[in-house]
């Protein structure tokens, strides 16, 4: 996974230059592996955005994403898509 290309994405939108959620589809279409399609990949965004307004807790167990037929947790997807720079930015 390119995490220096994550913090560099980060960088950007802390200068304004992108805005996060350009920052996320970035990451998510280029660090993760396999691909993911282009559906997940917004739902991804909408769940770290969500997170980011408050509106949505790394606690909270409701399925936020499918795979299988099997839900993934807010932080189960935020883990398993590498998405915590994305959320702990928000913190700086």
């Amino acid at each position: 996974m390119g995490m220096n290309r994550t913090i560099g994405m980060l960088d950007a939108v802390a200068d304004g230059l992108i805005g996060v959620e350009d920052a996320l589809h970035d990451h998510v279409a280029s660090n993760i592996y396999p691909p993911l399609p282009a559906r997940v990949a917004a739902r991804a965004a909408e769940v770290v955005m969500a997170v980011r307004a408050g509106e949505l807790s790394l606690d909270d167990e409701s399925g936020v994403l499918h795979r299988d037929g099997r839900p993934y947790t807010v932080r189960a997807l935020i883990k398993a898509l590498y998405l915590a720079p994305f959320i702990e930015e928000n913190d700086g």
